[in-house]
């Protein structure tokens, strides 16, 4: 079974896994914090696609653009990449969530610890976390990296590794001869490490989704927006109150 073959079918597993989630109830388990595998399979294919569309849709209108808009397609992933920084810096800021985190109503919080906590260090544990704010800023800056930097290298080591792959030669260098060597096989290796946490995650023997997460300790959990107050309430005005109302919409779709 090659390297490749491995991925695929770890990715129908997954996805053969996302239908069983979706089979259950929403609210599955005791714990009504804890988001289903449906949610957090889709809310990570939610970004995974959006690269992908956009380069079509770059390829599609580079045959139809005026000439001033050449130089910034051929460069539109660094468009792109900015852009995404932006969006997912506000979010990790603001909501303590990436934007698709947040659109299906989840947010980042440290993880419980491994052993056994009596009942009052369970109470203040969730104590502490309501009080203290979603992220600090190095959870911030240390999720933008991964939320951003990480998939832009992984693609641009993929890319590498494509050319490499189709150019190679007798008179290829040590170098790129080592690279068609080691990238299958690190590439195989963080498929196995992603699944193997999701498996745990789907036989609830653990709360923390990604190895990734599990390094920073942090676990998603469903967030529950604070209802908007009424019209004639002094403490908040109009616009704070529609952009709250707004910034909830993506989780309110969830939860009907």
């Amino acid at each position: 079974l090659r390297v490749r073959d491995l991925s695929r079918a770890i990715s129908c597993c997954e996805v053969m896994a996302a239908y069983e989630g979706f089979l259950t109830s929403v609210y599955a388990g005791v714990d009504v914090f804890r988001p289903t595998f449906f949610e957090l399979i889709a809310q990570e294919q939610l970004m995974e696609a959006l690269r992908p569309a956009i380069r079509f849709l770059v390829g599609v209108w580079a045959e139809r653009a005026p000439a001033g808009l050449l130089p910034l397609l051929r460069h539109w992933e660094a468009v792109y990449s900015g852009a995404l920084l932006t969006l997912e810096g506000y979010h990790l800021r603001a909501h303590g969530a990436t934007f698709a985190e947040h659109f299906f109503g989840l947010q980042r919080k440290a993880a419980p610890p491994l052993r056994r906590v009596s009942a009052l260090e369970a109470v203040e544990m969730e104590r502490q976390r309501l009080s203290a704010p979603a992220l600090t800023k190095r959870l911030q800056m240390a999720s933008l990296a991964i939320a951003v930097l990480l998939p832009w290298l992984r693609s641009k080591c993929e890319e590498r590794f494509r050319a490499l792959e189709a150019s190679l030669t007798p008179a290829s260098s040590l170098t790129d001869r080592a690279w068609l060597r080691a990238y299958p096989w690190v590439h195989a290796m963080n498929v196995l490490a992603s699944f193997g946490y999701r498996l745990l995650y789907l036989l609830e023997r653990t709360d923390v989704w990604s190895p990734w997460l599990h390094v920073l300790g942090l676990r998603l959990v469903r967030h529950f927006p604070e209802p908007p107050l009424p019209d004639n309430a002094p403490s908040k005005d109009r616009i704070a109150r529609m952009r709250e109302l707004a910034s909830s919409l993506g989780s309110a779709s969830l939860w009907g």
